[in-house]
């Protein structure tokens, strides 16, 4: 993940204070203790100030972030397409190659205390951590479900206006961007 200049990275939380923490977020839910304590040990903790941007750019993108503390918007111009706040994961998808800074810059809203999870250590999770891949699975998973929920809102919305604007559902994409 590129960061800004700004960023600086602190040491506020003992092992076991980000075990528990990540152990109450969505992305780490299934994740026993002593697996989140051993991933907790592989992490940085890291704060941004209020009017910084998080560039998370896939060429670059080494970590993700969970917020600790603090509240930041994705953006598209001036439309705020998502609040990230406590708990949220920022940063996955450019860990896998998807570019979400061309699309949705973070920008700080308040002053930020993240736990940085680097790329390599995300993935040596991955394979050592069953649970916790099922776990991130299942974040994801969700994230979609909301996405199509909203998309079928918006979708009915537009049909009320005009019937002949919602195309017709198309078929899936032949292929995904890849990763590394």
């Amino acid at each position: 993940m590129s960061y800004d200049r700004a960023m600086k990275v602190v040491q506020r939380l003992r092992i076991m204070e980000k075990a528990v923490f990540l152990m109450g977020t969505e992305l780490f839910r299934e994740v026993a203790t002593d697996e989140a304590a051993l991933i907790a040990a592989r992490t940085t903790e890291v704060e941004f100030e209020p009017g910084e941007t998080i560039n998370l750019i896939p060429e670059y993108a080494t970590s993700f972030l969970l917020l600790v503390a603090g509240t930041a918007e994705h953006t598209r111009g001036d439309r705020v397409i998502r609040e990230a706040t406590e708990g949220t994961a920022i940063g996955i998808m450019g860990l896998v190659g998807i570019d979400e800074a061309g699309q949705y810059p973070i920008v700080v809203r308040e002053k930020i205390h993240a736990i940085a999870l680097s790329r390599e250590a995300f993935f040596e999770a991955l394979t050592d951590y069953p649970r916790f891949g099922r776990s991130i699975l299942r974040g994801l998973a969700v994230v979609l479900q909301n996405m199509t929920r909203r998309i079928e809102e918006l979708e009915a919305r537009i049909g009320e206006i005009d019937p002949g604007a919602v195309p017709p559902v198309g078929s899936a994409p032949d292929s995904l961007p890849r990763g590394e």
